[in-house]
């Protein structure tokens, strides 16, 4: 299974080698360690987004209803307006 990171433009084995000489370099436990912080960041990240999609979501259909609600309620006035006082008919006909 060779995956390709688009983003960088680098296969698996590629990763996988870039990963080995890292944990070579500076140790196992550093390199877990950045990797764990790494997956906690990402985890945050993507609870705060789903977080602000859910918050759009909701305001969107708020301002949806108040926008009917103001359509009924202009609806409404403009009917009463209309019985209380019938139109005129055009003097140039």
């Amino acid at each position: 299974m060779i995956t390709n990171f688009a983003f960088i433009d680098i296969t698996s084995p590629e990763a996988l080698l870039i990963l080995l000489l890292a944990a070579f370099i500076f140790g196992g436990k550093r390199v877990a360690d950045t990797s764990k912080s790494i997956g906690n960041s990402l985890r945050g990240i993507k609870e705060e987004t789903s977080l602000l999609s859910t918050k759009v979501v909701e305001t969107r259909q708020s301002i949806k209803n108040e926008v009917v609600e103001l359509k009924d309620s202009v609806s409404t006035t403009v009917g009463v307006t209309e019985k209380a006082s019938p139109k005129k008919e055009d003097a140039s006909r």
